[in-house]
C-alpha cells in the first residue's frame, strides 16, 4: 500500500519522528494522516522537536507560562517551593502521574511546586553566578532554577526521582568528591531521592528485602555519592490497561505523602 502514499507524505510523517516520539508529536501526527490520507479535515500541528530540559506543571501548557509561574513563586508568594526533577523520557511519553502527584501533595502540603525535566543531569556548562559563586561545570537541567537577573536558586528543596549518580563513580577505587558536589554545593538547596521501583508493588510489599537488588544499586547506593538524601519507593511498575502491553510507574499515596511532608520539613 506504501506505492499509493506520496514521499512528500512519507517525509512529512518521520518528521513528527525525528522531533522524538512524544505523545503530542504521534497525535498530530496521526491528525495529519487523517486529513491527508482520508480528507477527514483534522486540524494538526507540524512536529515540534522538544527540549532536552525544561521546566513542567500539570497546570500549564506553555513552557513560558511554566517559566512565568516559577518567578513569581520565587518573587512574590512567600511559601517555600520544591521542585521535583524527573527523566525526560517520562515527559515525552506522558508517563508523569508519580510527577503529578508529588506536585499534588506538595501542594495540598501549602508550598509551591514545580517539575523540572531533563534528559541528563551530567550534562554541565559553566554559570558565573549559582547563588553569589562561579561554577566551572553546572549542571544545564538546573540552570532552570536560577532566577535570571540574581542567579539565585528559585527553589528550597529537589526531589530527585532519576537513578544513578550526577558525577563519575570509580568502580577500582575510592569515589572522590568531584564537579557534581561543587553544583549542588552552590545551590545550597537538600536533594531528596524518591524511588520509582522497576519492580511491581506485590513484589516489593511480599518481598522480606524491601526493594530488589537492581533498585537498591540504581536509586539508593549510587544516588548517595551525590549527597542525595534517600527516602521512600513512591512509585512502581504497572500495566496501563489489562492487555499488559504498557507499563507506567503508578503512585503509590501514602508513600507520595510520606515524601512530600518530608521535603516540607
Amino acid at each position: 500500500m506504501c506505492h499509493n502514499i506520496s514521499v512528500d507524505t512519507i517525509n512529512e510523517v518521520m518528521k513528527y519522528f525525528h522531533a522524538d516520539g512524544c505523545a503530542n508529536n504521534m497525535n498530530n501526527m496521526m491528525r495529519y494522516l487523517a486529513d491527508h490520507l482520508f480528507k477527514l479535515g483534522y486540524e494538526y500541528n507540524p512536529a515540534v522537536t522538544m527540549p532536552d530540559h525544561g521546566l513542567y506543571h500539570p497546570k500549564f501548557d506553555l513552557a513560558d507560562e511554566t517559566t512565568m509561574y516559577l518567578q513569581d513563586c520565587f518573587e512574590n508568594s512567600g511559601k517555600p517551593t520544591v521542585a521535583v526533577i524527573f527523566y525526560r523520557c517520562h515527559y515525552l511519553s506522558g508517563n508523569r502521574a508519580f510527577v503529578d502527584a508529588l506536585l499534588d501533595e506538595l501542594e495540598v502540603l501549602g508550598v509551591n511546586s514545580i517539575g523540572l525535566f531533563t534528559e541528563t543531569l551530567r550534562a554541565a556548562e559553566p554559570i558565573d553566578n549559582v547563588n553569589g559563586h562561579a561554577v566551572e561545570r553546572f549542571p544545564t537541567a538546573l540552570t532552570y532554577l536560577l532566577h535570571h537577573a540574581t542567579g539565585k536558586c528559585m527553589v528550597d528543596v529537589l526531589i530527585s526521582s532519576m537513578a544513578f549518580a550526577m558525577g563519575e563513580v570509580n568502580p577500582d577505587g575510592p569515589t572522590l568528591g568531584n564537579w557534581s558536589a561543587e553544583g549542588i554545593k552552590a545551590l545550597n538547596v537538600p536533594v531528596l531521592q524518591a524511588i520509582n521501583s522497576v519492580g511491581t508493588y506485590n513484589e516489593w510489599n511480599e518481598s522480606s528485602r524491601g526493594l530488589n537488588p537492581l533498585d537498591t544499586a540504581m536509586n539508593v547506593a549510587i544516588p548517595e555519592f551525590d549527597g542525595r538524601i534517600i527516602t521512600l519507593p513512591v512509585s512502581f511498575m504497572a500495566p496501563v490497561d489489562e492487555t499488559n502491553s504498557v507499563q507506567y510507574y503508578e503512585p503509590v499515596l501514602d508513600r507520595v505523602v510520606q515524601v512530600a511532608k518530608q521535603a516540607t520539613k
